[in-house]
């Protein structure tokens, strides 16, 4: 190892002091130079020693010593580069307080507020706006509690930004706040008391990343599921109606009311301005609505499938689900064969495809037969069956989706490749990184921002082959 970097690293103090005038400002294979060593570390006297000769510079990331201390919550480094620092932003345009922010570095943002809190990043968010913006309310607090700046304009930009967020539960505490300061109490126990908790976002956790991901597809399906009950209801109600007036009439009929059905045992009209509307299924369905087709094929019966496929295909279940969706997810090859036909390029309630179920578990055979009819479709947020494969590490089934569904994005800019980077998958950011790397968030950030080089070493090392 490098003379200088063995005296940094062995924390070997004295030997840095001598060494400095002759290396200081040298740069690892990362950018790092002694001094972001020091913040990466909170080693607060090696910073004391190096901060004079190497403030300001930057690593392979675009970051100062200052952001990294941030980002990794060293409040003492934060306070002694600040001065020297402030006026640094990362690449994507936020500065420090922002990436204090991001990352629930408390310590760090408390220090930064005096010099930082009027700054605003590529998005013109405020450190409060931003803060709203990500669903914090605990941030929300510190900042309402400790900065200096609580103007009415700042105060409806953070409203409109919670709002834009999806965080009404945080706007209604800031209308609360500017109405009256003493009694608006702590947006956190607001937040706590509306039954809502703090948003998620791209850099969270890969849990809370999952359960995000869920809560909206479950949204979705129930908005659905209540407007085929309501409409449901309506029917129900309609045929109630023709149900009584074909009572009255003087010629005996049948009537029969099953699953959405009338059905008359004469066909002629039976009275002046009555018609009938046949809604025949003649198969009964459980509680989600599955058709006995999906229940077989969710089996992967292929001789109980193929009768009803003509008679039971394209219909959905209460969810939207589909049979070829079934065969898709559970790998019955055959199955989707036969179903392709009739169900290729229908959509879940959420948007989901089959193709989207197949690249979720990895099922190669199933994604190639769905290829031309599906590649390229996206759920209502813009998830598209890559980012399925991203997120599950399915490797093979990149290679095979790669070249039609390339640098798509959802709403706040997700590519497949900050899904596998969230996830931890190496193998899937090798693949994806050549087509991808300079995708951008909606915040400005590519995926290689978002790697945590101690947690990710291997991810940060083939990202940072796109960043020198």
């Amino acid at each position: 190892m490098d003379p200088w970097f063995s005296a940094i690293n062995g924390r070997d103090y004295e030997a840095v002091v001598e060494m400095a005038p002759k290396h200081a400002k040298a740069q690892d294979r990362y950018g790092e130079t002694g001094l972001m060593i020091a913040a990466r570390e909170g080693d607060l006297r090696l910073a004391e020693a190096l901060h004079s000769i190497e403030n300001s510079m930057r690593n392979n990331e675009g970051e100062t010593a200052l952001l990294v201390a941030t980002k990794l919550d060293r409040p003492e480094i934060v306070k002694l580069l600040a001065p020297s620092e402030g006026r640094h932003k990362l690449p994507n345009g936020s500065p420090a307080i922002h990436v204090a922010v991001d990352n629930d570095a408390t310590r760090s943002l408390e220090v930064l507020l005096p010099y930082q809190e009027g700054e605003v990043d590529a998005q013109g968010y405020t450190p409060l706006a931003y803060a709203c913006f990500l669903g914090k309310p605990d941030i929300v607090d510190l900042i309402l509690l400790k900065g200096k700046l609580k103007k009415k304009d700042l105060l409806d930009s953070a409203t409109s930004a919670a709002e834009t967020g999806g965080h009404p539960d945080i706007a209604n505490y800031l209308r609360n706040y500017k109405a009256d300061r003493k009694t608006a109490g702590l947006c956190a126990d607001f937040v706590r008391k509306t039954g809502k908790g703090p948003g998620t976002n791209i850099a969270d956790d890969v849990k809370k990343d999952d359960e995000l991901d869920r809560i909206q597809v479950l949204m979705a399906e129930l908005a659905e599921k209540e407007r085929k009950l309501a409409a449901m209801s309506r029917e129900n109600e309609l045929l109630a109606n023709k149900l009584s007036k074909a009572r009255e009439q003087p010629r005996e009929t049948h009537v029969a009311v099953r699953t959405r059905q009338v059905e008359a045992a004469d066909p002629a009209p039976l009275g002046a301005g009555l018609n009938y509307t046949r809604m025949k299924e003649d198969f009964e369905r459980d509680c989600d609505g599955n058709t006995p087709l999906m229940l077989a094929v969710e089996q992967g019966d292929v001789e109980a499938a193929k009768p009803l496929i003509q008679t039971q295909a394209k219909h959905k279940n209460i969810y939207g689900t589909t049979a070829l969706m079934l065969a898709a997810a559970h790998n019955h090859v055959e199955l989707v064969k036969l179903l392709i036909p009739m169900e290729a390029g229908m959509r879940a309630n959420s948007g989901t495809t089959a193709l989207m179920k197949a690249a979720h578990n990895g099922h190669l055979e199933v994604c190639k037969l769905l290829l031309e009819k599906e590649a390229g479709l996206t759920r209502r947020d813009g998830w598209t069956a890559l980012m399925s494969a991203a997120a599950n590490n399915r490797c093979d089934v990149i290679q095979l989706l790669l070249s039609t569904e390339q640098r798509m994005a959802t709403h706040d800019g997700t590519t497949a490749l900050h899904k596998a980077v969230v996830h931890g998958f190496p193998d899937a950011v090798r693949l994806l990184a050549p087509a991808e790397h300079e995708c951008r968030l909606r915040n400005g950030s590519t995926a290689f921002y978002m790697v945590n080089r101690e947690k990710n070493r291997e991810i940060y090392d083939i990202l940072s082959e796109y960043n020198k």
